[in-house]
């Protein structure tokens, strides 16, 4: 009969771009198998319009596609977003998690704050 596997989550700090100061980075993670599971809250002052992060684990990524998730608690130039964001990893940097302020790819603001809160799984190489 299968079992279940113990499984430990860590917590960890992602390289982040797109603040001059981060005053949030509480991130962790759990492995069970070749799945990931992550669990992100990154905020603090922006100064540029994209916002990308650092994964623990590289994901596997099957050519021209990539992995993601709808964010839904989104903060942007200090005022909370009305409708989600993304985050994703394309086939370039499989160590690389893209977020974008909208579903759509809309930039960020380069200022104010700005603040992401999601779950997301993916395999791991």
């Amino acid at each position: 009969a299968p079992t279940i596997q113990q499984s430990q989550s860590y917590d960890f700090v992602p390289v982040v771009t797109g603040f001059s100061s981060v005053t949030t980075n509480a991130c962790r993670y759990v492995q069970i198998g070749k799945m990931v599971f992550l669990t992100v809250d990154i905020g603090g002052t922006s100064n540029a319009t994209s916002f990308t992060a650092t994964l623990p684990i590289a994901a596997k990524i099957l050519t021209g596609s990539y992995i993601g998730v709808d964010v839904w608690t989104v903060t942007d130039n200090s005022v909370p977003a009305a409708s989600p964001g993304r985050a994703y990893v394309g086939t370039a940097n499989p160590l690389l998690l893209n977020i974008d302020k909208t579903v759509a790819g809309a930039a960020w603001t380069a200022a104010g704050t700005k603040q992401v809160r999601f779950q997301l799984a993916y395999e791991c190489i």
